[in-house]
């Protein structure tokens, strides 16, 4: 992903990927339901929580890659820190 550019996410189901430098927004992603959180996993991956799944996607072509389903009586859900 390049320095210029920023991910976010919404209530509203969608992730914005923007210019930061020219405030534009270069692409929406539309899903089904409120993104909770959006975290960068590498260089090229970041995941994005919603209800009771966690997504993957594509850093740079912005494309989805995978959907992981969570069981709430079985799965714990970890907030990570990318401070650390």
């Amino acid at each position: 992903m390049s320095k210029s550019l920023i991910i976010s996410s919404s209530l509203d189901k969608r992730i914005k990927i923007w210019n930061w430098k020219t405030h534009e927004c270069l692409k929406t992603v539309k899903l089904t339901s409120p993104i909770n959180q959006l975290i960068k996993i590498t260089n090229s991956q970041f995941i994005s929580a919603c209800d009771l799944s966690i997504h993957i996607w594509n850093s740079i072509t912005y494309e989805y890659l995978k959907t992981i389903k969570l069981d709430i009586f079985k799965d714990h859900i970890i907030k990570f820190n990318n401070d650390i």
